[in-house]
């Protein structure tokens, strides 16, 4: 079961990519009819274009307000297996929190190299392939597989869902730049 810490660095990482960029992407306001009927004032998730954002999660037993039992440490389990409940009914799944380390870098090295990356083209690049390397242990060359597909504005063939952009979101641009 992931660390508390790997999660919240999931959090940090899936919020800090969200920018103006997603005006022109569809965003849907995602919940069970479990949490519906608690009549909270927000969602589990919500899904922007390919990403999906989950809202934090306490340690309570699904579709009531009541925490599990044991402390702490029954509540954290709660809270890990209310998230991997949550991903699963929007089809994504926790092994994706393995990025959570390259996506951080490529960010830095992304802004260390003055280029600003449209929100979609971090989603035409994120594929299975580098979840592949990277939970193989291979972080260092699915860094520089997401840099070369995320910088190369010529990048047909080299990230998997190319077909979901369009040219000119794919472009890599100076920070400068204005479209």
């Amino acid at each position: 079961m992931p660390s508390v810490q790997r999660l919240l660095a999931t959090a940090l990482v899936c919020i800090s990519f969200v920018t103006s960029a997603w005006a022109d992407v569809d965003v849907a306001y995602l919940a069970s009819e479990r949490a519906k009927s608690l009549n909270l004032p927000f969602s589990e998730a919500v899904r922007v274009g390919n990403m999906l954002y989950l809202s934090g999660q306490l340690g309570n037993l699904p579709g009531t307000m009541d925490l599990a039992a044991g402390g702490i440490e029954g509540q954290t389990r709660q809270v890990m297996t209310n998230i991997q409940r949550i991903l699963e009914a929007n089809n994504s799944a926790l092994e994706w929190a393995d990025m959570v380390g390259v996506l951080s870098q490529a960010r830095k090295e992304i802004k260390k190299r003055g280029v600003k990356i449209d929100s979609q083209r971090w989603q035409c690049c994120l594929n299975q392939e580098l979840l592949a390397m990277v939970q193989s242990g291979r972080e260092e060359a699915a860094l520089e597989a997401l840099l070369t597909n995320l910088t190369d504005g010529n990048s047909e063939g080299l990230c998997s869902r190319t077909d979901q952009c369009s040219p000119e979101k794919c472009a890599s641009l100076p920070v400068n730049s204005h479209r």
